[in-house]
């Protein structure tokens, strides 16, 4: 019973591999399809098969966007 709580192998369902994160895909309006790589860098496949990675203003936004920060108005 005791080796059996020491030897098993941890759950490891719940967390996505290296390879799951990397090929990963984003939805998008466009043909072809966007990926995630494993840092979160967006990019397609191109002809060649090549990486083409998207510059961050070709990149879909994501998440809410940042509200501006306030001044502070100082009495004169």
């Amino acid at each position: 019973m005791l080796k059996w709580l020491f030897f098993k192998k941890p759950d490891q369902s719940k967390e996505l591999t290296l390879k799951e994160r990397t090929h990963q895909t984003v939805q998008a309006d466009q043909e072809s399809e966007i990926h995630r790589g494993p840092k979160g860098g967006l990019y397609r496949i191109d002809a060649k098969g090549k990486k083409v990675y998207l510059k961050a203003s070709e990149q879909p936004k994501q998440g809410k966007p940042r509200r501006a920060k306030r001044r502070d108005s100082k009495a004169a």
